[in-house]
């Protein structure tokens, strides 16, 4: 997920041309073009059917990591009541994070009337959430009573843009097609009212969060929670990201966002300054850490409890669950990070909710959470989520990860330049140490580092410490930057995500921090890339 606002969508615009492919779920063919014709065939109101929208082929090149957007025009009136993004090959099959991670992949309506001109649909980072369906709706007794629905309203006509980042995470180029299923509605709310008596109210969709850096703190660390400083747009040091409610509502289905090494995303009601959840604007009526009253805890779930990985998912709102909120009530994200053994750059906390403008709380339901199957239930089971879909394939984990046979790498010569290219760092990488040696420079010294492959096609590396000898296989959980020191993403794109990004590829180390002793790397958007150095004591 960008931490850019998304007004970046029009300019990204005019570099694209339209690629949406929409198909039927129901062949299980490879992706292909001719499925368009079938895809937005008009059905009786009521109906129920599944679009998938895919976009490609693309030939995402070796280690690229480029933004882009594509434009399917909606031909149907309807309601969205569920959502499931994918990667796909040209054969069908999904590829693993291994080879290709998702850095953000959103949904918006193109809206030159709306805030940054776009309304944001749906979106997803690497952890692939899905949510939606019937499950959460029947739990409302007014599911079977009344034909009470919910859904995301869908307007023909609506230019609907996919805003999406496909890491090759391979020195292999590879071809790809991006894949949205949706569970689709037919027909407008009166329309479907009057065909089946089903009464579709209508979910405003909002995203709420940003990017940050983590560093190793050697316990928990929250942001902006544990920052301090002054109030920066909608983030307040020491309280949380700040979202301004401007509508009643129910929030009726949510879900969170965080990188591996993440733990959980924290939702807080503050209350507006006049009407706050608490005694005063900011307590902590229910003592739990976080100013306001926490509504929902969004946990990252570990596949095997292996800690920190990249096979996780983030977890989604209980099936009964529902928050009530006022306008002019300020929502407070926070999220969490374990840094005893690690640092986490360039990480985010986002918040997705939907929200039913139709019903704003009651008297006596504000600043509340609940769960409508559970009446009564205490807060601390309220707030908790529950993860998002079946594991599926997931790449491997170690649980000795380094290489503990191979020697440590004789000194080899003094060199202050590192150049990476054909995906390897010169001088310095471990592939070839045994025959090179690992350089060495003096403490107190420049070390310049230069990115050549970023001129060569466009491909970011980065020079990330990871605590020696991180000589291993890259597996899900391993490497991780141990925070001694980063060199940020080396060369910039026209639509970035990092906070790191160099505008140019090169990094200038100075290597005063360092103690004297043996210093390895690899590259966080190659992880298999492994390099390392010596830092001699300064010259006399």
């Amino acid at each position: 997920m960008s931490r850019r606002p998304l007004v970046l969508l029009m300019t990204v615009l005019a570099m694209v041309g339209l690629a949406g492919l929409p198909a039927t779920a129901e062949d299980p063919s490879p992706p292909d073009p001719r499925n368009r014709v079938n895809a937005w065939t008009p059905k009786p109101a009521g109906t129920r059917s599944t679009v998938v929208l895919q976009y490609g082929p693309y030939v995402v090149g070796p280690g690229s990591d480029l933004s882009r957007v594509d434009v399917e025009i909606a031909a149907l009136d309807g309601y969205v009541i569920d959502a499931q993004p994918s990667v796909r090959r040209a054969d069908g099959s999904e590829p693993s994070d291994h080879e290709v991670h998702i850095h953000h992949a959103h949904w918006v309506v193109v809206d030159h009337t709306a805030s940054g001109y776009n309304r944001w649909f749906f979106g997803t980072g690497e952890e692939r959430t899905r949510g939606g369906g019937d499950a959460y709706m029947a739990t409302d007794p007014r599911y079977e009573s009344e034909g009470l629905r919910y859904g995301v309203p869908v307007r023909r006509g609506d230019k609907l843009a996919f805003v999406s980042m496909l890491h090759n995470k391979t020195s292999a180029p590879m071809v790809l097609w991006l894949q949205g299923k949706f569970t689709f509605v037919h027909g407008t709310r009166a329309e479907i009212k009057a065909a089946t008596g089903e009464d579709f109210h209508e979910l405003t969709p909002t995203l709420h969060g940003t990017t940050f850096q983590v560093p190793r703190t050697g316990g928990l660390y929250t942001w902006p929670r544990d920052e301090s400083g002054a109030p920066n747009g909608g983030v307040v040091p020491g309280l949380g990201h700040v979202w301004t409610a401007p509508w009643d509502g129910t929030i009726v289905i949510a879900a969170g966002h965080l990188h591996p090494g993440g733990k959980e995303v924290v939702v807080s009601n503050l209350g507006s300054e006049k009407e706050p959840c608490g005694a005063t604007y900011g307590d902590d009526p229910d003592g739990d850490g976080y100013a306001g009253v926490t509504i929902q805890r969004i946990q990252a779930y570990y596949k095997d409890d292996v800690f920190p990985s990249e096979n996780f998912q983030m977890g989604i709102t209980q099936l009964g669950w529902r928050a009530k909120i006022r306008k002019g009530d300020r929502i407070a994200i926070n999220g969490s990070y374990d840094t005893t053994n690690y640092a986490y750059p360039d990480a985010m906390s986002f918040f997705g909710f939907f929200t039913d403008r139709e019903e704003g709380p009651a008297p006596g339901e504000e600043c509340t959470a609940f769960l409508l199957d559970k009446p009564g239930a205490p807060m601390s089971e309220v707030v908790m989520s529950m993860p998002n879909r079946p594991w599926g394939a997931t790449h491997p984990t170690c649980t000795i990860c380094d290489n503990l046979s191979s020697p440590q790498p004789r000194k080899g010569s003094w060199t202050n330049q590192v150049h990476i290219g054909g995906f390897s760092y010169l001088p310095g990488d471990l592939s070839s140490a045994d025959v090179t040696g690992a350089p060495y420079v003096r403490k107190g010294e420049i070390l310049r580092v230069v990115n050549e492959d970023w001129a060569a096609g466009l491909v970011r590396h980065s020079l990330t410490s990871c605590r020696a000898p991180c000589n291993g296989n890259y597996y899900a959980n391993y490497p991780f930057h141990d925070g001694t020191f980063d060199s940020g993403a080396l060369g910039a794109t026209p639509v970035d995500t990092y906070l790191t990004t160099k505008p140019v590829p090169v990094w200038e180390f100075n290597t005063s921090s360092l103690d004297p002793g043996y210093y390895t790397y690899y590259c966080r958007l190659h992880p298999w890339m492994r390099g390392g150095f010596y830092v001699d004591p300064p010259a006399a």
